[in-house]
């Protein structure tokens, strides 16, 4: 459902052998970014559109780690384990984790809105490894500092 937000999900029919998106629940819509407002369901650019959650990270991810592969073109492949921002893995002799220290680094990106018989959740993403979590919107939403985007979100807490 990258293709659609929730809230545009009666604006289009189901097609034999689909879903109904307006009456399935654990289904993964597109973030409602301000900017896409003219931008009619489907029509979107970019179809994996993530907004960067700077500062989150929390350390219930510490348990739940993931795996970076890096790679050189000499052939070289380092399988790196991912902490999602909450802290380095531990190195060794030959290798030496350290954070860089120019810039904001961010690691969680929100990557999607799910409809659950539970109200409105989010998908959030590791940037680095790609591991994927499914949490409260109020878990993330200070992180949120575009205006428009933060009042979309804080609508779905209230149910509209």
């Amino acid at each position: 459902m990258n293709y659609i937000r929730y809230e545009d999900r009666k604006k289009v029919s189901k097609l034999e052998g689909n879903i109904d998106c307006s009456q399935e629940y654990r289904l993964f819509w597109r973030i409602p970014f301000p900017d896409e407002d003219n931008i009619l369901p489907g029509d979107y650019e970019d179809d994996w559109r993530e907004y960067p959650l700077k500062g989150f990270s929390p350390d219930i991810f510490n348990d739940k780690p993931g795996y970076m592969k890096m790679h050189h073109e000499t052939g070289l492949w380092l399988s790196i384990k991912c902490y999602h921002g909450s802290k380095l893995p531990e190195g060794s002799l030959d290798i030496k984790p350290q954070w860089n220290v120019h810039g904001e680094k961010w690691f969680i990106s929100l990557h999607n809105i799910v409809n659950t018989k539970d109200g409105i959740k989010v998908e959030i993403r590791c940037h680095a490894c790609g591991k994927y979590w499914t949490c409260n919107i109020s878990d993330i939403i200070e992180y949120v500092r575009d205006a428009a985007l933060k009042k979309r979100l804080e609508n779905y807490l209230k149910g509209e």
